[in-house]
């Protein structure tokens, strides 16, 4: 009886054409049976060396099975079989981006197995030559490293060489919320208004653009004040192929877990969202079938989403209206926070108000802020202990 192959072993034989072919056992696949790796050679002495340098790989951990796939051809097959399930469509999109415009162009014609580190900080080297920004750098870097972390599991590749670059140092993102002043006319320049009422939600409860025109009246508890952010409004891309458009607007999960949360809203805030309410239902009983109802809270004329680019150019235009600075939408979002932080409010309660999974985000976002709570408390704290004396001095004489 024939002595059964433990994995490791090999099988060196001649083809009918020739060539001379070596397997080795590597494991055992999902259904039992061998798993193989096959290495093809001239003569024998050549797939002898190839199954002797396997074997020699395999004790070493670093064994990989023989592929000519290349990186442009694994980001594919990485995107579409591993990430778009798992991704919401705006992040998968963005992925896709960064491939086929970043990453592809330039090593995509490498052999995955022959890609090296040098090769990847040529990439990330260049495009900071060609500015873009330190962030954008390591954005790309994140997408080729999850790629390649995964070709380690399919045994493509025994290392992630990405992790052999240096990254460029990360800057901290510039935020440039509105002061109190600037909000007060603001809100006297648009008082009356469609956006008034959107404007103030996110000023006073941090809640994003795509959180705002993503509502939905069944989310609302309006009597007990509460917002509950369960989805966003999102422009992806129409992979329709008789699509008219380029993209399209789908209400999506936020855009992590603890995106989803509540806020609570001021009174004056609750009795504005009932009068709007009313007005959006005498809207419907006007209109009748040719109302779409979502049961958005913001939506058009016709019950349909609002399109977050006009939306932002409504913003825009209140803005020119008060005579004030170019603002982001989202900087009512950092002025939320900003006023909250700057009143003492705990940082982990701020944290959780604005959706963030750690508290070290929001303090090293509103690092300024930080800075001045921190002055102010240690100024209160050597006023309370030094009250009516002199400031002893620092050394004893």
């Amino acid at each position: 009886m024939a002595k059964k192959r433990a994995a490791r072993e090999g099988t060196i034989y001649r083809r009918k054409d020739g060539r001379w072919t070596a397997q080795l056992t590597v494991g055992k696949k999902a259904d039992g049976t061998p798993d193989r790796a096959t290495y093809y050679g001239k003569t024998q002495r050549e797939v002898q060396d190839k199954l002797s340098e396997a074997r020699a790989e395999m004790q070493k951990g670093a064994f990989v099975r023989p592929s000519d796939i290349t990186v442009g051809e694994w980001l594919v097959e990485w995107l579409n079989d591993y990430k778009k399930s798992k991704l919401q469509p705006s992040t998968w999109a963005s992925y896709e981006i960064q491939v086929r415009c970043h990453i592809v162009p330039e090593i995509g014609q490498i052999k995955l197995q022959e890609l090296r580190p040098d090769h990847i900080q040529r990439v990330y080297n260049k495009k900071l030559k060609e500015g873009l920004s330190p962030r954008s750098v390591r954005y790309i870097h994140q997408v080729l490293h999850g790629a390649l972390k995964q070709a380690m599991k399919n045994n493509y590749v025994y290392r992630n060489v990405s992790e052999a670059t240096d990254l460029p140092p990360l800057e901290p993102i510039p935020i440039h919320p509105l002061s109190q002043d600037e909000i007060q006319r603001l809100m006297d320049a648009i008082s009356g208004s469609p956006v008034s009422l959107p404007f103030s939600i996110s000023v006073t409860g941090g809640i994003r653009r795509g959180e705002l025109l993503g509502q939905t009246w069944s989310a609302l508890d309006l009597d007990n004040g509460i917002w509950r952010v369960e989805q966003q409004l999102v422009r992806i891309r129409n992979e329709d192929p008789e699509a008219t458009t380029k993209t399209r607007l789908v209400l999506k999960d936020p855009k992590t877990k603890t995106s989803v949360r509540e806020v609570t809203l001021p009174d004056e805030i609750v009795e504005k969202l009932r009068q709007h309410k009313e007005e959006q239902e005498q809207q419907k009983r006007l209109l009748g079938p040719a109302y779409h109802d979502h049961d958005l809270v913001f939506c058009a004329g016709n019950g349909n989403p609002i399109d977050p680019r006009n939306f932002v150019k409504r913003f825009e235009r209140a803005l020119k209206m008060a005579a004030l600075p170019h603002h982001r939408f989202h900087d009512l979002r950092h002025s939320f926070a900003t006023f909250l932080l700057e009143r003492g409010v705990n940082p982990k309660v701020v944290a959780d108000l604005l959706g963030h999974k750690k508290v070290s985000t929001t303090l090293d976002m509103y690092s300024h802020v930080s800075r001045d709570v921190k002055r102010e408390a240690t100024s209160g704290l050597h006023a309370m202990l030094w009250k009516d004396r002199a400031c002893p001095d620092a050394v004893a004489q």
